[in-house]
């Protein structure tokens, strides 16, 4: 008689529980075939990370008193070919791991938030795209393509891709404006060693839509101690607009990242050493991209050229994506990708997404994959 009371109590708070809020299950699955040509040599492979990656979602909402609206959010993702987590190589390493050894990856990966949303706007606490990362897909039409990433690595801002413990406040539209701020209390991977301070973040972005034309800016600051500098810290800016007419869209867009400033002690949370991504040493760097998409019934293409700047670069860097992706139903796309990346002095930041091949300064790199991602 008492397990039954056990058991039926049970049941009656999962019953309440699940009337309080709308959970939700959702995500997508990618996988595929990848072919690289580069100096070293050609390599075929199955790939399960080509355009977006797999991702497994639980979200869930409430509607509660005075017009509010509560909410979460938790997303991970993962690679198909072996069924282990994966962001596209972002992993957690811990601030006392030695010799680049990776200690664990990250169950939420790709957000981990609760939010409240109001006539006022909503907050959200926790784990969350930067500002800069959101704006970034507004001059790029064709953005996810694998080349869009690598862009980002060598700009500097794939660097500032997250923002871990962080309060991010987005404001409701006002005649098409929309602003954000992001404040993420950093931890001991953006400190220095001989200080032993955590770093802090602080972003912001303004978007305007106007149904056919979006305009967009953003920047982010990372692993700044109070403005004192005693910590590694630098700063990205974004740009981007984009404007459709009809079945085509156009979109351009730019990004800088400063020179880097003070100590830096373990590689920082988001998983990506700047140090690493600029050539040489820490360097400021630029970048520019344009794009056009088409649709074509069931169809969209897509072209986009990126290139890159670093301060210290005898040579830029220049990317190329050539993207069509067809929908077999609502739910499912066929996708084809012919990327090339123009010869560089090193092979910083090609590697992982090139199936460990690099252009450098002899030869290009180029890089043919198709496959199937199917949303649920």
């Amino acid at each position: 008689m008492r397990n039954t009371k056990i058991a039926l109590a049970v049941l009656a708070l999962v019953a309440s529980t699940a009337a309080m809020a709308e959970v939700q299950i959702s995500g997508r699955v990618e996988a595929g075939v990848q072919s690289v040509s580069a100096t070293a040599k050609n390599t075929n492979t199955f790939a399960g990370y080509n355009l977006a990656g797999s991702e497994l979602r639980v979200t869930g909402s409430e509607e509660i008193e005075g017009g509010l609206k509560a909410s979460f959010y938790l997303a991970s993702g993962f690679d198909l070919a072996n069924g282990r987590i994966n962001d596209g190589g972002e992993v957690v390493q811990s601030s006392t791991a030695s010799n680049g050894v990776l200690s664990n990856a990250s169950l939420f990966n790709r957000g981990a938030y609760v939010s409240l949303a109001g006539a006022f706007g909503t907050v959200s606490l926790g784990r969350r795209y930067t500002p800069t990362t959101l704006v970034y897909g507004t001059g790029d039409p064709n953005a996810g393509n694998s080349n869009s990433v690598l862009h980002m690595v060598r700009t500097g801002m794939a660097a500032n891709f997250w923002a871990d413990r962080a309060v991010t406040y987005t404001s409701p539209s006002i005649n098409g404006f929309t602003g954000s701020i992001q404040y993420g209390a950093g931890d001991m991977t953006n400190s220095t060693a001989a200080t032993g301070k955590a770093g802090t973040d602080l972003g912001y972005s303004v978007t305007y839509n106007a149904g056919d034309v979006n305009v967009a800016a953003a920047q982010f600051k990372n692993g700044c101690n109070n403005g004192t500098k005693d910590g590694y810290c630098w700063t990205s800016t974004v740009y981007g607009a984009n404007y459709t007419m009809g079945d085509i869209t156009l979109g351009v867009g730019g990004t800088n990242t400063g020179t880097p400033t003070g100590a830096f002690a373990g590689r920082l949370s988001s998983g990506f050493d700047i140090r690493n991504v600029h050539t040489g040493a820490a360097a400021s760097s630029s970048g520019y991209f344009g794009g056009v998409s088409y649709k074509l019934g069931a169809t969209a293409l897509g072209v986009t050229y990126y290139t890159n700047k670093e301060k210290l670069d005898v040579d830029s860097s220049n990317l190329w994506a050539f993207s069509a992706r067809h929908s077999l139903s609502k739910n499912t796309t066929l996708f084809a990708q012919y990327n090339m990346a123009g010869k560089q002095r090193d092979n910083s930041g090609y590697g992982s997404n090139y199936n460990g091949q690099a252009a450098d300064a002899a030869k290009g790199a180029s890089a043919f994959f198709t496959g199937l991602l199917v949303n649920f």
